[in-house]
């Protein structure tokens, strides 16, 4: 499924690419669901008991910034939860266009990993793998790799990581669902390779790994298309 090139650097938010991962870009189940300017009624409770409500615009990247992530919100309260969110995001980044709410439901338990690609002119798609919270953001413990790769080298990458143990199951912790993890990782890099020149950067963050046998939910991601042109 390619992607289609906007006018300039433009982002696609997670409503917009689940249909990509549905699409056969990943096996991993993208737990979301996107409300546009309004919340149906009853809708909140089809989705869980707890929600996690995101603020969907095509300036916003980085939705925490401004105030664009409200967590843990009880269903029936949904629909307050949304007035609020517009109300905050409106006054700290009040030239943005908000095309509404994604809500989806809060997701407890796993690991938290970061997957994700940059297109370098020189060497082409470069994968990245992270464990996340401190392990990326304070000790860089990240592992990289050219795309395409398969499913074996994408279990090699993991067993780069110094926070490995964490997956195997540490400090009484059921291991990790690694199938679940390498196979997202390759069908990622197999996708990256596809779209070459057509984006500019990849990120999913965070990626959830469930215990053994129960797959893994991206919870966040964003895709960065190249300028009109740039393609070829």
């Amino acid at each position: 499924m390619p992607l289609n090139h906007g006018g300039g650097y433009a982002n696609f938010n997670m409503h917009l690419h689940a249909g990509v991962a549905h699409g056969g870009l990943c096996e991993w189940h993208l737990e979301t669901v996107a409300l546009i300017r309004a919340l149906y009624k009853g809708m909140p409770e089809l989705i869980g008991d707890r929600l996690v409500l995101k603020i969907v615009s095509p300036q916003i990247t980085h939705k925490t910034e401004v105030g664009g992530v409200m967590l843990d919100v009880p269903a029936a309260e949904a629909g307050a939860a949304y007035d609020r969110l517009i109300e905050r995001v409106k006054a700290r980044a009040p030239g943005a266009t908000l095309d509404g709410v994604l809500m989806s439901p809060m997701v407890r338990g796993g690991v938290e990993m970061i997957l994700g690609v940059q297109d370098d002119a020189v060497f082409g798609p470069v994968v990245l793998l992270g464990l996340g919270g401190i392990f990326v953001e304070v000790l860089r413990d990240v592992t990289f790799r050219i795309a395409p790769f398969g499913v074996e080298e994408a279990h090699r990458m993991i067993g780069e990581l110094r926070g490995a143990t964490i997956l195997e199951g540490a400090r009484g912790q059921p291991p990790a669902d690694l199938d679940a993890l390498a196979t997202a990782l390759s069908r990622l890099s197999l996708f990256a390779a596809a779209q070459r020149g057509r984006f500019t950067s990849i990120d999913i963050n965070p990626l959830l790994v469930r215990a053994k046998g129960e797959g893994a939910a991206a919870l966040d991601a964003l895709i960065l298309t190249a300028p009109a042109g740039s393609h070829g």
